[in-house]
């Protein structure tokens, strides 16, 4: 029987892999083909290599925390449009718009600490081992 890695290792791993897919999915109209394919192979290695509970919903909730935070941001420079119409002299350069950061703040601060309480829960009654460390 083959061992797996367990730990911070492994969840670093399976961080990478839930990125990546979650990172293919936002992606899906531009850039995903590219990025789709380096997440399967990602999730394939993961698999097997690594041990599944608990470290893969720790992993997914760190990579979706990852991924939201880069999201928030890179969108904050938003500034929402005012309803109606702007004047605007001639020659002036007026620019709204773009992703409101919020949601995307909340929901990566809300999995990174649901990913720390579910660690600590976790690591109450087991140590996380150290990363190389095998189980047998």
């Amino acid at each position: 029987m083959e061992t797996r890695q367990t730990g911070r290792r492994a969840i670093l791993e399976w961080s990478l892999c839930a990125g990546l897919l979650l990172l293919g999915g936002l992606t899906l109209l531009s850039i995903a083909f590219l990025v789709l394919p380096v997440a399967l192979l990602a999730c394939i290695l993961a698999a097997r290599r690594n041990r599944v509970w608990p470290e893969l919903p720790l992993g997914v909730l760190v990579g979706t925390a990852a991924i939201c935070g880069v999201v928030a941001l890179l969108n904050l420079g938003y500034r929402p449009c005012e309803p109606g119409r702007t004047a605007v002299s001639q020659g002036a350069l007026f620019q709204c718009g773009g992703n409101n950061p919020l949601p995307w703040l909340l929901v990566g601060a809300l999995c990174g600490l649901a990913a720390l309480a579910a660690g600590r829960l976790w690591g109450s009654g087991r140590k996380l081992e150290q990363p190389g460390s095998h189980e047998g």
